[in-house]
């Protein structure tokens, strides 16, 4: 037996072995929950005088609860509409409550729900960011047969990988009315070669990871989702996002969208990665989050303490007026 024969064997051990690193490198990021860091306060309704919240509970894919709430302000039966609101990585929708409380103030009924893996839901990890589209399938599927929801007309608002999850929405089996997506990345290989940097030349073998984890769903892409639209839809992105690159996300949709007059492109060119902030409190709780893994870490009790106690949460929540405007007119004028 020749050498020539263990040159196959030798490429498939090969090709297993990075294979095996994707995956370990996959697992110390999302097999493991994402309930937000503990030593920060997350608003909730009884924060804001007058929301009011009704809490919610369907089932995920694989059976795992899947909890939020119905947040509104008046008479339920008065709203206006539906936001399906989905969040970012984190801390789930509560790090959106002032958001959330704002539309609520508009006149909408939204619901905010925590991904599997997240907060208020079950599940014993994210399993992978492909998971939160699999979760917004049920979570719409729970609106179609909800008595007092399927009536109602549902826009879809989402925020990082919640914009990447609303923009999907166009490769699932169901029907929305209206669709905002604010810093959405286009798949998973390209936000995990964004952040980091070393990982590019590993896109193809989360692409195959990803399918073994997720089937249909993991082919899905923004990119190739939007060109399905059909109703009103409202991209925005700043192209200063160091989270989520403009080049790998915004520029595929404009080029994807050309022509299509139901879509509308918001290139801000000041923000960074959350543009519904005020400028003086993205820079402030990009100032926090940078010092928050040395207080995690190395810092000393005394020194964590009085930096958790010292926060300006009312500064950390300030939000753009002129942007949040910007939503408002778009959602009513469409």
């Amino acid at each position: 037996m020749g050498w020539y024969f263990y040159i196959p064997l030798a490429i498939l051990a090969f090709f297993l072995l990075i294979l095996l690193l994707v995956y370990l490198a996959i697992s110390r990021v999302f097999h493991r929950r994402y309930d937000g860091k503990s030593h920060l306060r997350y608003l909730t309704a009884s924060d804001f005088p007058g929301l009011m919240s009704e809490k919610i509970e369907f089932p995920g894919n694989k059976k795992q609860p899947l909890r939020g709430f119905l947040y509104y302000r008046g008479s339920r039966e008065a709203a206006k509409g539906l936001i399906v609101f989905c969040h970012g990585i984190g801390a789930g929708h509560y790090a959106y409550t002032t958001q959330i409380n704002a539309f609520a103030k508009q006149g909408y009924l939204v619901m905010a729900f925590d991904y599997t893996g997240c907060v208020l839901s079950g599940g014993k990890s994210i399993r992978g960011l492909t998971q939160a589209i699999v979760d917004l399938d049920y979570a719409l599927a729970y609106i179609e047969r909800h008595p007092d929801l399927a009536c109602m007309k549902r826009i879809l608002l989402g925020h990082s990988w919640g914009g990447y999850v609303v923009n999907n929405v166009f490769s699932l089996k169901h029907s929305v009315d209206k669709v905002i997506s604010i810093a959405g990345f286009n798949n998973v290989p390209d936000v995990i070669s964004d952040i980091g940097r070393g990982l590019t030349f590993f896109k193809l073998w989360f692409h195959i990871l990803n399918f073994f984890e997720f089937g249909k769903y993991a082919t899905f892409s923004s990119a190739k989702s939007l060109k399905k639209s059909t109703v009103p839809t409202l991209l925005i992105h700043s192209r200063c996002d160091q989270v989520v690159r403009f080049n790998h996300s915004m520029a595929k949709y404009i080029v994807a969208t050309k022509g299509m007059g139901n879509v509308t492109h918001v290139v801000d060119e000041e923000k960074m990665h959350n543009p519904y902030l005020s400028m003086r409190a993205e820079t402030y709780l990009n100032k926090v989050m940078s010092k928050l893994p040395y207080m995690e870490r190395k810092a000393g009790d005394d020194e964590a303490r009085e930096f958790y106690a010292t926060l300006d949460y009312d500064l950390l929540t300030e939000e753009d007026p002129q942007f949040m405007q910007m939503l408002y007119d778009w959602i009513l004028e469409q």
